[in-house]
């Protein structure tokens, strides 16, 4: 559910992030920004870093899907009829989330798609 080639890519450079106070934001949580986090925290873990890693939630509206479809949404260009079956919806937050990440003291801000 996230990108795990994002978090092998990563991990070399973790000491001179950390080092030098290097901020990352990357969308590779995909579906699942915890399981990138976990993943990200425990390789930084196995190489003594020590990170604060914030993850951005709140972009899957799959919970919604219902209600959005009652209200008659459709497709805005092909004004196609929101399908019956769904595999994934999500939102795009913008950079607030992010930005209140990083004013919190994250080194690295994971956010979904």
């Amino acid at each position: 559910g996230y990108a795990p080639d994002f978090v092998k890519a990563l991990v070399p450079w973790l000491p001179e992030i950390k080092a030098k106070g290097i901020k990352v934001v990357a969308n590779a949580g995909g579906v699942n920004p915890r399981g990138c986090r976990d993943a990200l925290a425990k390789a930084a873990a196995e190489a003594g870093i020590d990170l604060s890693i914030g993850v951005v939630l709140g972009d899957d509206l799959s919970a919604q899907a219902d209600a959005i479809r009652a209200r008659g949404q459709s497709e805005m260009f092909s004004g196609a009829p929101f399908p019956d079956d769904i595999w994934s919806m999500n939102a795009y937050l913008g950079a607030r989330p992010i930005a209140a990440a990083l004013d919190g003291g994250a080194d690295i801000v994971i956010t979904g798609r």
